[in-house]
């Protein structure tokens, strides 16, 4: 089953006329758990992932963030902050 954030962002490959996407994801648990969706989009272009300075990340939470980023491969922009 897809977590929350990986539905909502799921949501947005059923609309079809999208061309284009670009997803900002605020704090590395959110951006973690919406990660493994970032591939089924075809659609996005740009992903900026901003970083929580209270947040205390796992250590596979930036290994999920870089694999679902590199799985985008339509991607044209990325910023991780």
């Amino acid at each position: 089953t897809a977590s929350a954030p990986q539905h909502q962002v799921l949501q947005l490959a059923t609309l079809p006329a999208l061309q284009e996407l670009h997803l900002e994801c605020r704090g590395l648990q959110a951006a973690a758990a919406a990660a493994p969706a970032w591939a089924l989009l075809p659609q996005l272009r740009g992903l900026a992932v901003w970083l929580c300075g209270s947040e205390a990340p796992s250590k596979r939470q930036p290994f999920a963030v870089c694999a679902g980023a590199a799985a985008a491969t339509q991607l044209t922009s990325l910023q991780l902050d």
